[in-house]
């Protein structure tokens, strides 16, 4: 019995320093391989340069589930020291008063930003770490609670290698999932299914098997406890505007943090409850984007790896047609004011469809006139639809004027009697419609034949300009306009 014993005590030491060594293998070969090819990231709208790959010390979770003081510790010794305090004091100030000056969505915000923001100027005067700088940044322009508002230290919250125990808390579920190989959807007792899985999963996660939380906790709590200990925060992608869309944010987003945590609960589709290391999911590979949408018999999904955004069809054993749209981006090489016209164009004119569904319940937004082509096909006559306004006084957080540009001409949704489609249309919408996925799934109720469907879209309605802090390191993303219906001025539609 004693010799056993040992034995364990001593695999289990063995076993500890191999995976630590297997981890920081793989940080060391990650940061290489970020460094060489600088992965896109979809809020700089560019890939990340060599020079904001952090490239500090990789130290593995230790076992046993965080506190606090735990995460505020790890934080601080994570990424260093960092700029000296009045280099920090320089950029804090710059944010808040550009904040103050133009954030156009301070109308039913419940916080008192001028509070929020002597609290924390406080902290970063008598010194912090950059880590803690970091999450004091992101914290504060999380509590503005508007997607287009966002502040981070570019390499500690978009080039830090996400690997077991990284002090990173990962927001935002409608992108890239392939770190937890698997996408999940919060169900009525915010416990969260797993409606697709990669067929490799590491864990053997299954679609229909539902994640409980991690280290037997509620991730309902455990998500919490992350926001009240203020981890740095990584994007992935944006997060959402209004409170249900932001919960629903949150709670989708518990498999893209196993990396905080030993163990995570999985209740099988048998009805067993496992309790299942994290360690193998370091080891987790292949592509697969959180999109929240089933299979459609007959209708491919959107690719978008090779960011093919627009693909349409015929519902098998229906005339129904289904478009399904996962981007409003402008840039020419996306085509995708052409595909969307010819989607439309196709099943109205030559599949001569019974109706039309259009999926939006998964678009990162865009520009409104991307629509416009296709839209002239559907409706009658030109449609007048929102407008925007924009901050006019520095002192007063709601004093507002419109927008130099962004007026009701712009965005009047073009008709023609002739092409008017009179048959019923079904818009789908959820909170992974963010920005001008918000706008086009509220454009479309302005259709006579429309009806919408799902949950509420992200709340973003919003347009954004990104302010300079000075320093390369930071970005600064910031809410400029803030829309209104045309015939309800004043009655902003950027809603908490």
């Amino acid at each position: 019995m004693f010799c056993s014993t040992i034995m364990s005590i001593n695999m289990s030491k063995i076993a500890n320093i191999f995976l630590s060594v297997l981890l920081f293998n793989s940080f060391v070969c990650a940061q290489n391989n970020a460094a060489e090819t600088g992965q896109y990231n979809s809020i700089l709208k560019r890939n990340i340069k060599k020079s904001e790959i952090f490239s500090g010390l990789y130290a593995a979770k230790k076992s046993g589930h965080y506190s606090t003081k735990d995460w505020r510790l790890i934080i601080d010794n994570y990424w260093g020291k960092g700029l000296p305090s009045a280099e920090k004091l320089k950029i804090f100030d710059s944010a808040v008063e550009r904040i103050n000056k133009s954030y156009a969505a301070f109308q039913n915000l419940q916080i008192n930003f001028d509070s929020l923001t002597a609290f924390y100027r406080s902290e970063v005067e008598n010194g912090v770490s950059r880590g803690r700088f970091a999450a004091i940044m992101n914290h504060m322009s999380f509590a503005l609670k508007e997607a287009h508002t966002v502040i981070a230290d570019i390499p500690v919250n978009f080039g830090t290698e996400i690997l077991p125990g990284v002090p990173l808390f990962v927001i935002g579920p409608w992108q890239d999932n392939s770190r937890f190989g698997a996408s999940l959807t919060p169900l009525p007792d915010s416990s969260l299914l797993v409606y697709r899985a990669l067929p490799s999963h590491k864990l053997g996660l299954t679609r229909g098997d539902i994640i409980l939380g991690y280290d037997g906790i509620p991730w309902k709590k455990l998500y919490k406890n992350l926001l009240n200990a203020e981890l740095p925060i990584h994007p992935n992608g944006v997060w959402a505007s209004s409170d249900k869309s932001l919960t629903h944010c949150l709670l989708a987003s518990a498999g893209l943090n196993w990396h905080l945590y030993d163990t995570i609960d999985v209740v099988k589709t048998t009805n067993d409850t496992l309790h299942l290391s994290t360690i193998p999911l370091s080891r987790q590979k292949g592509f697969i984007w959180g999109n929240e949408q089933l299979p459609v018999a007959g209708v491919p999904f959107p690719d978008f790896y090779d960011k093919d955004f627009v693909t349409w069809g015929i519902v098998t054993g229906s005339n129904i047609g289904y478009i399904y749209v996962a981007s409003w981006n402008p840039d020419a090489e996306y085509k995708i004011s052409a595909q969307f016209y010819n989607a439309v164009d196709s099943l109205m004119n030559i599949f001569e469809t019974d109706g039309l569904i259009l999926d939006f319940r998964n678009n990162d937004g865009g520009w409104m006139g991307v629509a416009h082509a296709g839209y002239s096909l559907l409706f009658q006559k030109y449609t007048p639809s929102v407008a925007f306004d924009i901050r006019s006084s520095v002192p007063d957080h709601y004093s507002m004027i419109p927008h130099p540009t962004y007026n009701k001409t712009i965005f009047t949704i073009p008709g023609l009697s002739s092409t008017y489609y009179n048959k019923p249309i079904a818009v789908l919408t959820g909170p992974g419609a963010i920005s001008n996925g918000d706008f086009e799934s509220w454009r479309m109720k302005l259709h006579p034949m429309s009806r919408l469907f799902g949950k509420s879209s992200c709340g973003a309605f919003a347009t954004a300009i990104t302010p300079t802090l000075n320093n390369e390191d930071w970005f600064f993303y910031l809410t400029y306009g803030n829309a209104y219906p045309v015939n309800s001025p004043g009655e902003y539609l950027v809603q908490f």
